[in-house]
């Protein structure tokens, strides 16, 4: 890495600024947000990058201290970065918030001070709908497209009929992701009341869903890119473990999408573009809709690698086009 000058970027407004976590917390080769900032590079986007910490508000201005980079290889990854500088975000093209949850009060702020631009500029995803739709529980609206689900504080005497009534039951935190403390229950299980009682300890709520079996044979993550279909893969466990996430071992496989994969992203759709979630990943096991991931969804690598596409070229083409309708 070597710094640059800074100079040409600051005769320029063709800023696209990415809200992400530390380039040396990132897997390169995998990152979807790498992959995003590599294709809009090539195309003359000065990109700035900064994480949430480096985000505030001074003087009727919400700015960013981060650094512009300009990327030589995509993978593996060589790049130079510029020496940290701010920049008011309201000047950018566009602000693209990519950082991984958990979807703590931290989040939450910069949602709050980048709604405060979201009329000046092109910011994916519209940040007053992250912070209204969390993700484990939006699919909340749609209950004819879910398992049976439950949300509780506490062990009360509704959560052990729930699971007593289902047999099998998944519990996992809500504002966490990729699989974080997802546990399997089944209402024979020891000390079930000790496992809820870690749970509202450590994050004060959780979520209850209905054990799928199929789950075995693994989930879909679908992209949708402005409520339509952008790619899809199925994901497969590891043989000891029923979570399906990449990043605690499960594998990326091809699949096809079925009739009711169709009908659940076609009742999705408008509201999706509704509330301005333009880049969304949904997960899906059997018929049923599990998460929708609106903060950052990840699988870009996996299905250009499985189905040799470039996603990234009509997400950067999506992006231009509405750059192209603001003006």
């Amino acid at each position: 890495m070597n710094n640059l000058n800074l100079v040409q970027f600051n005769m320029t407004n063709n800023i696209v600024a990415i809200q992400m976590d530390p380039l040396n917390k990132i897997s390169f080769a995998t990152d979807s947000s790498w992959l995003i900032a590599y294709e809009l590079f090539k195309r003359g986007f000065a990109l700035f990058i900064y994480t949430p910490r480096n985000l505030f508000y001074r003087d009727d201005e919400v700015c960013a201290r981060g650094n512009f980079i300009e990327i030589d290889v995509y993978f593996p990854a060589k790049y130079n970065i510029s020496k940290t500088t701010v920049i008011n975000l309201a000047k950018t093209k566009a602000v693209i918030i990519r950082q991984n949850p958990p979807f703590n009060m931290e989040y939450i702020t910069t949602t709050y001070l980048l709604e405060l631009i979201k009329d000046k500029t092109f910011i994916i995803n519209n940040p007053t709908e992250i912070r209204n739709y969390a993700e484990k529980l939006c699919v909340l609206n749609f209950p004819s497209l879910t398992p049976a689900t439950l949300i509780a504080s506490s062990n009360a005497p509704e959560v052990m009929h729930f699971i007593e009534t289902h047999k099998q039951v998944v519990i996992k935190p809500i504002y966490a992701f990729g699989g974080l403390d997802i546990e399997k229950i089944k209402s024979t299980t020891y000390n079930i009341k000790g496992i809820l009682n870690k749970y509202v300890r450590k994050y004060g709520n959780f979520i209850l869903q209905q054990y799928l079996p199929s789950i075995r044979e693994g989930d879909k993550r679908i992209i949708l890119l402005d409520g339509e279909i952008l790619g899809a893969i199925k994901r497969v466990p590891e043989e000891q473990d029923f979570r399906a996430n990449l990043v605690v071992g499960g594998s990326a496989q091809t699949t096809e999408l079925s009739e009711r994969d169709h009908e659940i992203c076609l009742a999705l759709k408008p509201e999706l573009k509704k509330r301005g979630l333009f880049f969304v990943g949904i997960d899906i096991i059997d018929k049923y809709l599990i998460e929708i991931n609106v903060t950052s969804p990840t699988g870009l690598v996996a299905i250009n690698r499985l189905y040799n596409k470039n996603v990234e070229v009509e997400i950067a083409n999506q992006i231009e086009s509405k750059l192209n309708c603001m003006l």
